[in-house]
This record gives C-alpha cells, sequence and structure tokens, in this order.
C-alpha cells in the first residue's frame, strides 16, 4: 500500500470519490431542474423576478445546495489525484489543477445569481429601505444576473472540460480501471469544451448543443457508481 494514502486502501479512497462524486450530481440536478429552471422564465424578466420572491427559501436552499457541491468538488479532486497519480502524476496534478480551478469559479459564480435575490429584497420586498429602482429596472437586472450567472457556470466549464479530458486520458492508461470509463469522461470533457465555446463564440447554437449535455451524465454518472460499487483493482494499483 503506498503511503500517499496513509491508511486508506485505494478501494476505500475510490468509494470516497464516488461518493462525493454521486452528492455533486444529485445537488446539481437539483438546482438546476427544481430550484432554477421553475425560477427562470425565457424572455420575461418580470415573470423571473416575481417567481424568485415567491420562491426565496427554495432559491436559498439552492444556494446551500451549490455550496455543498463546491465542498464535495474540493473532496472529489483531492481523492481522484490521490487514486490516479499512480498513473502519472503530472497529469493527475494538472487534472487536480484544472478541476479545483473550475470549483473556485463556481464557489464565486453561485454569489452572482445570489445577489439578484439580494438585489430583489432590496428594491422591492424591504421594508426599511426605499427602492432605489423602479419595477421594470428591478425586472431586468435580476433577469441580467440570471444570465451572467449562466454565462459564469460555463467559463467554469471550460476548465472543467479539460478535467474531464486529463481523467479520460489517466482511466484510460490505468490498469486498475475500465478503459470504457476513460473513453466516457473524455467525451464528456469534450462535450463541455465545446458547448461552453459555443455559448460564448457563437451564442446563436448553443441551445442546439445542449442535448449532448447527455454524454456528460452518463460518463460521470457511470464513473461515480463504478467508484461507489466496485472501486478500485487494487491487485493491479500501484
Amino acid at each position: 500500500m503506498s503511503a500517499t494514502t496513509r491508511g486508506w486502501s485505494p478501494k476505500q479512497l475510490a468509494r470516497g470519490a464516488g461518493a462525493f462524486y454521486l452528492v455533486i450530481i444529485v445537488c446539481g440536478i437539483w438546482t438546476e431542474v427544481f430550484v432554477r429552471g421553475p425560477i427562470t422564465v425565457a424572455g420575461d424578466p418580470g415573470a423571473t423576478a416575481a417567481n424568485l420572491l415567491a420562491n426565496e427559501a427554495l432559491f436559498r436552499m439552492g444556494f446551500v445546495a451549490e455550496a455543498v457541491m463546491a465542498v464535495a468538488d474540493v473532496a472529489v479532486t483531492v481523492l481522484l489525484y490521490l487514486i490516479l497519480r499512480v498513473v502519472s502524476k503530472p497529469l493527475a496534478l494538472a487534472a487536480a489543477a484544472f478541476h479545483l480551478t473550475q470549483t473556485a469559479v463556481l464557489a464565486a459564480n453561485t454569489m452572482t445569481a445570489f445577489g439578484a435575490l439580494l438585489f430583489l429584497t432590496a428594491n422591492v420586498a424591504s421594508a426599511t429601505a426605499p427602492a432605489a429602482f423602479d419595477g421594470a429596472q428591478v425586472n431586468a437586472l435580476v433577469y441580467h444576473a440570471f444570465n451572467v450567472h449562466g454565462h459564469g457556470y460555463s467559463l467554469a466549464l471550460i476548465f472543467f472540460g479539460v478535467n474531464c479530458l486529463l481523467l479520460g486520458v489517466l482511466i484510460w492508461r490505468a490498469a486498475f480501471l475500465p478503459k470504457a470509463l476513460g473513453a466516457l469522461m473524455a467525451a464528456s470533457g469534450l462535450v463541455y469544451l465545446t458547448t461552453s465555446i459555443v455559448r460564448f463564440a457563437a451564442p446563436e447554437h448553443y441551445s442546439t448543443l445542449s442535448p449532448a449535455f447527455v454524454v456528460c451524465l452518463i460518463a460521470e454518472l457511470a464513473l461515480a457508481l463504478w467508484l461507489v460499487v466496485r472501486g478500485v483493482d487494487e491487485a493491479k494499483w500501484g
């Protein structure tokens, strides 16, 4: 057993990484589908602002879920590094660096959407401070904040896309994990990179590429479940 595990077996590290990865997936789907999805109304700033105000408690819980995601992201990064450094320490370190950069960008980006709530309550629902903007201005700025948040997410996914490509290479080269998982993660990285770049460079085509995110969900869920259920082949690790 490598001294870097400090008493933890590779299979335990893998299962820990998989468990934290599942936390990220569950929290991510919940905030996107059940929190921001119902609140945001495309092309309608007034309805979006009204939904945000009416669902303030839910939105705050979504913020907490995103904070949990960020913490779990750090844990996954560390555990995957400890597992995959035996394949290539430079590549594993690079993957960890890109992953942590993504986490930092995402964590900072959450304040963009949360700032929309703070702005909205300060100008509409505050009982102690007079409104600084009229209703149409408030709605437009809240809607704009949500739009900026979406672009910030895409910026973070550029770093995560590189991370996924590096993980794909590492897993493909690892004798203790299935090559199919490496191929899926590499494909996921290409999807993240392509969609994110298109969102900034050619936004009119972004929505047509959105279905490709199914590849990312399949790849990451497959990796997380494999790590939890099977872990790694300890006989081939190290």
